[in-house]
């Protein structure tokens, strides 16, 4: 079950820094053969636009599943110094290992305030906290710089743009010109060349700027786990295919990947797995408009609704006791939202 689990993840972390890093080629145009253009749509960010992320997983066999994750929605301050908004809406419908899902929700970062939505009510997370916890997000990435070479968000995202998009495609050939939204793009599509694109961020992993962010949302796998992912990609996943929808900027606006595996750990597992992402960016560099809901309650009465103890992290997080991490917080209200959303399959 090792690969079922991680691909997921390894997918939609890939495909979002390729979109969100979100290749332009400062200008080279996108004219000339399949991989002149892949090699000209060098990692480089945008400021602001409309993300739209859907992941389908279909696992056949013991503890298998048939699950759809869709997000979608605006966002701004990607790249200056000002505060990152967005306003995304989430849902995720199926099942994963013989349990039923089917949740919808939301999430909103304003400049001075944060709002969950969940079953149609929104819940804001008082200024007090939210200033609290950005303090100690600040402090941490302040700490993690010293011991670990100079972490920080923006030092992190230079490295995961000067990953090169040309490592994942193994023989890029042009598939012809498609309009996406509005602008004419090239779709290049090939295989992926799995070794070089595993190795491509594997290193940006591992690079000493990225580890304190990547701790803090408890991505950050020790040595051996990353090498067991990167042994069971290699050795499991047999079909493998990326297309590109690269515009005249070398801008990339639209990226697919399909991967079909067959885990080597039956019958604990399923026998065969297949993965589609796809990543959409829409409305490029132009100004988004966010507002809060018109009507929200505090988040800790949904914590309280859902069993979550929410004094247990902020302790945590001023450090009392071993540190949380982004990821299990969010494990443990998947868990709270997960049997009330649907039950067992």
């Amino acid at each position: 079950m090792f690969a079922h689990r991680t691909f997921p993840t390894t997918l939609v972390m890939l495909g979002a820094s390729a979109v969100l890093g979100a290749c332009g080629g400062g200008g080279h145009g996108s004219g000339g053969t399949p991989w002149a253009i892949i090699d000209n749509a060098a990692l480089r960010g945008v400021e602001s636009g409309k993300l739209e992320l859907s992941l389908h997983v279909q696992a056949h066999g013991r503890n298998g599943g048939d699950f759809d994750l869709r997000l979608s929605g605006p966002f701004q301050g990607l790249r200056d110094e000002g505060p990152l908004q967005l306003d995304l809406d989430a849902e995720a419908h199926g099942s994963l290992a013989g349990t039923r899902v089917d949740v919808e929700g939301g999430l909103e970062l304003l400049p001075d305030a944060a709002y969950v939505e969940h079953e149609g009510t929104a819940y804001e997370l008082d200024p007090t906290t939210l200033g609290f916890v950005g303090s100690k997000l600040d402090d941490a990435q302040r700490e993690g710089g010293v011991e670990a070479g100079g972490g920080s968000l923006a030092g992190c995202r230079e490295v995961l743009e000067g990953l090169e998009l040309s490592a994942l495609f193994a023989n890029p050939f042009d598939e012809g010109a498609v309009t996406t939204d509005g602008v004419r793009t090239t779709q290049i599509g090939s295989e992926i060349d799995l070794r070089r694109g595993v190795d491509a961020a594997m290193s940006a992993i591992e690079a000493p700027v990225c580890r304190p962010e990547l701790a803090a949302l408890g991505a950050l796998a020790s040595q051996s786990e990353r090498a067991d992912l990167k042994r069971a990609i290699e050795e499991n996943v047999k079909l493998s295919r990326i297309v590109a929808f690269v515009d005249p900027d070398g801008l990339v606006r639209q990226l697919g990947v399909q991967m079909t595996s067959y885990p080597n750990e039956r019958p604990a597992g399923p026998w065969k797995v297949e993965i589609e992402l796809g990543v959409k960016l829409t409305d490029i560099d132009r100004e988004q408009s966010m507002s809060p809901p018109p009507h929200s309650k505090p988040l800790s009465m949904l914590l309280t609704k859902l069993g979550v103890n929410p004094t247990e992290y902020l302790d945590r997080l001023g450090g009392e006791g071993e540190g949380a991490t982004v990821r299990e917080m969010l494990e443990q209200l998947f868990r709270a939202t997960g049997p009330r959303a649907g039950g067992e399959a």
